[in-house]
């Protein structure tokens, strides 16, 4: 077999770098005459299905049933995983980048489609690599760039064709194969991983590294110490040829040759033997003739008795040969493989000695279906590993390796491995479906989990004997949960809107969920907000009893209710709130500054007011502008015109007052006759009443002012 003849050692690095999840994807499989590697980029952002491993799937699933190495077949093989990716474009557009290579340990032919890429090495030079079918790989060939810009050019991820593109893809297809050297390096590699690099550095480091796996070391490192502003999914392949294949054509013909002449003497052998033995029954018959009678019949009876011990010896091998080849039988029904070659080699042995060639013939056909069942129940069993540690590719492709071995076998139920195969892609994509789902119910997106939780079942259904507990378990509990999050989040906004009561009932509603499934992390932080609304409800409270009292005019008690739900607020963390009451707080203290000057002013007025009773004029004029004053400041103008009034009145009686005490004076020199002061104090009382607009005294002391001149006309004072 060719590749028990060679030595291709493969390894391979992936990472999702910066990214939050890897879409690369990476597999190969190597049969005895042909090998096939598959490395794919998913180009987009499916948050279900990874193109990359449709693609990956689709070739590797493609190659196992019909591994060949010609171009015909290669681009078969990408076609179909076009088709494939098309078909399962449900809700978005799957699209993938990919490289592939086949070989028959001699020589490889590749293919690409997009910008995954394969550099070969030869004695540490670059021999080739692929072109990319990006905008840049374009530009550079009219010239527009030049070829070593492209792995940092911003259209190097601009694919002109990828698989996913409906109207038919483009694929680029090695023109013929290409013969391997033992030393021959291989090297697969997303975008991801080349963008960060140049050609040159790629192929320093491979001549500077010593085997296969420093190569891929040492090309992540280089490229990781970079300052790299963001690092895409990578994953880099190495195929290291350390030995080929060589077909020696001699040799070959020898050994056919070999073959013809053995057969001929076999041929020959066998009828020598048969001639012989005639002739030696011709003699014998002769021999009987010429003895006598007695003798004839005595020589009878021996070879009578010799032949029928030797029936009964040859039946009693034929029955153990017969037992044999039934334990073979039963141990084969029972999947005894070792047991059953054991009895059927017994078995076959026995029936060459009984010269029994048909059974000879039925017994090997026998041990080749044992030894066909062994292999393919060998690849079973690890088809089942495989599926257990949930590495559903090689589980798949085991699967299909031993559908082939148990089809070659006449009669062969394959029911059993068509139902793995199907059961195989169910659990996948349940598992798939379900990691989805606990990825959403941690991020508590419950309805997506919900979504996916129910994808995953529709998959495990299909499965004979599959426990659903659970998955039952974990659907209910996003039920329950989804629940319990709708009615907190109606909360949430009801709180936001200040509409605490009914916040408080949706809360409730939640915690009633989050109950059932004992989730004491959402069952804290639930009772929390409930106490924290209904705090905040006693807080608006106090603050109702503050307005009340502030509008009855308690300024005093309104602004203690106020400092309370102020502190409270601040505890709360509700700024807003706590904003509001210090303007309130800051208003009321202003009504309470006035309230104060009020009553100081409300204080002087009075005084001035006792002042004007006692007729202190001056003193109730200083006390009523210094009131005036403070009810200007206050904006209290009917206070400010009563003040008016009052002052306008202080000075009119202190304008009266002065005029009566002119009056008098003149009266007092009128008795003393001194007529002209008297005339005088008359004059400035009478403008002063004629200014008060005091009648009676204007008229009382006209007539005086008369009396006097009278007086003093009689004296001849004029």
């Amino acid at each position: 077999m060719r590749k028990e003849n060679s030595k291709f050692i493969t390894k391979f690095i992936t990472s999702e770098g910066d990214r939050d999840k890897n879409r690369d994807y990476f597999a190969y499989v190597e049969l005895d005459d042909y090998a096939c590697w598959v490395l794919a980029d998913g180009l987009d952002s499916d948050e279900e299905r990874l193109s990359a491993e449709i693609v990956v799937g689709s070739i590797i699933e493609d190659f196992t049933e019909n591994p060949k190495m010609d171009k015909r077949t290669l681009k078969r093989y990408l076609k179909t995983a076009n088709e494939i990716l098309l078909k399962e474009s449900r809700t978005n557009i799957l699209k993938s980048s990919v490289v592939v290579i086949l070989s028959n340990y001699n020589s490889i032919i590749y293919g690409n489609v997009g910008n995954t890429r394969l550099y070969h090495f030869r004695k540490n030079q670059l021999l080739y690599k692929t072109k990319d079918q990006s905008v840049s790989s374009l530009l550079a060939s009219i010239g527009k760039i030049d070829e070593v810009m492209i792995n940092q050019h911003e259209e190097r991820n601009n694919l002109v064709e990828f698989l996913g593109k409906e109207k038919g893809v483009k694929i680029n297809i090695s023109k013929k194969p290409i013969e391997l050297k033992e030393g021959d390096f291989l090297l697969l590699s997303t975008s991801g991983y080349w963008e960060n690099m140049k050609d040159i550095e790629i192929e320093d480091i491979v001549k500077e590294s010593e085997d296969s796996e420093d190569v891929l070391v040492n090309l992540e490192n280089i490229m990781l110490e970079k300052d790299n502003p963001e690092i895409n999914n990578y994953t880099i392949v190495s195929i290291s040829i350390q030995k080929i294949f060589i077909e020696n054509v001699k040799k070959t013909i020898l050994t056919k040759k070999n073959i013809l002449v053995a057969s001929v003497i076999g041929i020959l052998l066998i009828g020598g033997v048969a001639i012989y033995n005639n002739y030696k029954k011709i003699e014998k018959m002769k021999l009987v003739k010429i003895q006598q009678e007695k003798l004839r019949l005595e020589k009878l009876e021996k070879e009578k008795a010799e032949l029928a011990k030797k029936k009964k010896e040859a039946e009693e091998k034929l029955k153990n040969s017969l037992s044999h080849e039934e334990n073979g039988d039963n141990y084969l029904k029972e999947r005894d493989f070792v047991n059953a070659k054991e009895s059927y080699n017994k078995a076959l042995d026995m029936y060459k000695l009984l010269m029994k060639k048909d059974a000879q013939s039925r017994i090997e056909e026998k041990i080749k279906k044992v030894e066909k069942l062994e292999e393919a129940y060998i690849l079973i069993e690890n088809g089942d590993n495989y599926l257990v540690s949930e590495d559903f590719v090689n589980a798949k492709i085991n699967y299909i390796k031993a559908k082939e071995i148990l089809s070659s076998i006449e009669n062969e139920d394959i029911t059993s491995i068509d139902k793995k195969i199907v059961e195989t892609e169910a659990t996948r994509l349940g598992k798939e479906y379900e990691k989805t789902g606990d990825i959403y119910y941690t991020n508590e997106t419950y309805d997506k989990s919900i979504e996916n939780y129910n994808l995953a079942k529709d998959n495990y259904v299909k499965i004979e004997n599959y426990n659903l507990k659970e998955i039952n378990n974990k659907l209910e509990n996003a039920k329950i949960m989804n629940k319990g999050k709708i009615s907190e989040d109606l909360a949430d906004e009801l709180f936001t809107k200040q509409e605490y009561h009914n916040a408080i009932t949706k809360y409730e509603q939640a915690l009633q969920n989050y109950k059932l499934i004992k989730n004491s992390n959402k069952v804290n932080g639930v009772n929390s907000k409930i106490d924290i609304s209904k705090k905040i409800l006693d807080t608006i409270n106090i603050e109702d009893e503050g307005d009340k009292l502030v509008n009855s005019g308690d300024l005093d008690g309104g602004k203690a209710k106020y400092e309370i739900a102020r502190a409270s607020y601040k505890g709360l963390g509700l700024t807003l709130k706590e904003n509001d009451i210090k303007d309130k707080l800051v208003k009321l203290n202003i009504e309470l500054l006035k309230l104060q000057k009020l009553k100081n002013a409300t204080s002087i007025e009075n005084e001035g007011d006792n002042l004007y009773s006692s007729k202190n004029f001056e003193e109730a004029k200083n006390r009523y502008e210094e009131a005036k004053d403070i009810y200007q400041e206050l904006k209290t103008f009917e206070k400010v015109e009563a003040i008016n009034q009052k002052l306008e009145k202080v000075s009119n009686e202190e304008d009266y007052a002065k005029a009566k005490s002119y009056e008098e004076t003149g009266d007092e020199l009128f008795k003393q006759k001194k007529y002209d002061d008297a005339i005088a104090n008359y004059e400035i009382a009478k403008t002063s009443y004629l200014t008060l607009k005091k009648t009676k005294d204007y008229l009382s002391i006209d007539e005086k002012i008369k009396k006097a001149k009278k007086k003093k006309k009689i004296f001849g004072i004029f």
